[in-house]
Parts: C-alpha cells; sequence; structure tokens
C-alpha cells in the first residue's frame, strides 16, 4: 500500500486468507475473512480461558468491503474479549451470533462484564478507537447498532440492511 500498489496488497491478503483458511482447525463459515477473524479470536479467548461460542448462518453473500468486516467484527471481538477477560465472573464467557435473514445481516455478540458502560441512545458516552470504527461501518453501510448491559452481560446488536 506504500508503495502505490494497492491491487498487490489485496492480492496478498487473499493469497493470506486462502494460506490462514486452510489451516484453520474449524470452519465457522464459508466466507474466508469472517472465519480468518473468528479462527484468530477463538484461538485467543482459549489462550485467556474465556469461553467462546459462535453460531454463523450466513447464506448470502455481504456487500461489504473485506477490510470494513475486519474492522468492524475485529474491533467488537477485542472489546468483548478485554471485557471478558477484566470480568470477575468465574464464568468468563462470549457468544457471537451472526446471520443472513430477508436480506438483512445481522450480529449479536454477548459477553461477561463487569464494568460501568454509560449509554445514550444505547451508543456509549466515551467511545475508544473500537467503539468508533464499528459505528464508522455502521454508518458506511446503514447500519443500526445497539449496546446494552443486563446482569453483568454486556450485548452488542448490529443489524444492516
Amino acid at each position: 500500500i506504500d508503495s502505490g500498489n494497492p491491487k498487490a496488497a489485496l492480492d496478498y491478503i487473499e493469497e493470506y486468507d486462502k494460506a490462514v483458511l486452510s489451516l484453520s482447525q474449524k470452519r465457522y463459515c464459508q466466507n474466508a475473512v469472517i472465519n480468518n477473524i473468528l479462527s484468530s479470536y477463538a484461538a485467543l479467548f482459549e489462550e485467556k480461558n474465556i469461553a467462546f461460542s459462535v453460531k454463523c448462518q450466513l447464506n448470502e453473500d455481504l456487500k461489504m468491503k473485506d477490510i470494513d468486516m475486519v474492522s468492524m467484527l475485529g474491533n467488537l471481538l477485542e472489546n468483548a474479549l478485554h471485557a471478558s477477560e477484566k470480568s470477575a465472573n468465574e464464568n468468563k464467557m462470549t457468544t457471537l451470533y451472526l446471520a443472513t435473514n430477508n436480506h438483512r445481516f445481522m450480529i449479536v455478540c454477548e459477553n461477561t462484564f463487569d464494568g460501568l458502560l454509560e449509554l445514550a441512545d444505547g451508543i456509549p458516552k466515551n467511545k475508544g478507537i473500537g467503539i468508533l470504527s464499528i459505528l464508522n461501518v455502521c454508518e458506511i453501510y446503514h447500519g443500526q447498532v445497539s449496546y446494552k448491559v443486563v446482569n453483568q452481560i454486556c450485548s452488542v446488536c448490529i443489524v444492516f440492511p
């Protein structure tokens, strides 16, 4: 990218995706980018002894650039990992549900959470880079995002048309 050749960078990323996908032990879905992200984070959650479960029901091609998917899903899982890791709950966990239905793409992420999350209209008031990245992708693709915390579980729901 720095050398002014974005096509070469994209070719490299595509080749890398194929290589990583062939090495991954678990296949979560047909989408190589999503599968790579999920496989990488599954290893991180396992390393931290945090239960990680995924249900992935994607039956349509997603109309989202790979870089936007990486930004959104990576930041969502990174935030969940850190929140779960800091939780005093003995049963630390993160669950992720991805689905397409009626031409909508939906993501629901729930994780153990002990902190305070001050919300304004379902969006955290204090936004770090991760949340800002998620919100940016939602804005680009006209998605809706909503956060809530109930009984020390943080839930994030994202829906794209």
